[in-house]
Formats: structure tokens, sequence, C-alpha cells
């Protein structure tokens, strides 16, 4: 958004990974992971693999021009 980096748009979600199974699609743009703002494609990436070991995930995505949350209890 302007000269911001807004968000982490996804791409190359593999039919058979984790990404995938949580529901994230190509072309979804990221905005946070459990409240933690993705502002460089860095911190994105740092974020995504950083989730081992969590009991929840809550994720803020645009897709399709509509923001939306997306929550995940690990078990």
């Amino acid at each position: 958004e302007g000269d911001k980096i807004a968000g982490f748009r996804v791409s190359e979600i593999k039919p058979e990974g984790v990404f995938n199974l949580i529901g994230l699609k190509n072309g979804d743009i990221l905005l946070s992971v459990n409240n933690y703002k993705i502002d460089s494609p860095e911190k994105g990436v740092q974020l995504l693999t950083g989730l081992k070991g969590e009991s929840s995930i809550s994720l803020d995505i645009i897709r399709g021009g509509q923001k939306m949350n997306m929550r995940y209890q690990i078990r």
C-alpha cells in the first residue's frame, strides 16, 4: 500500500504441504501471523517457519479483495 509493505503474497503452495492443509491458497496476501504484522518478505518467511511448537495459529489474510481471519488449534 503506497510505499509500505502491507503483507506477503503467498505463491507456490504445494498440494501436500502444510500451508495447503491450513487453507492458504496461491495469491492470498498474508497480513499477520498470531497478531505479528508482516512488513517485509523476510519477516513473513520467519513467522511462517517459526510456527513449530505453537498450539494455535491465527492468520489475517486478504483473499479476492476480502479480509479474512483464519484460526487453527494444533493438537
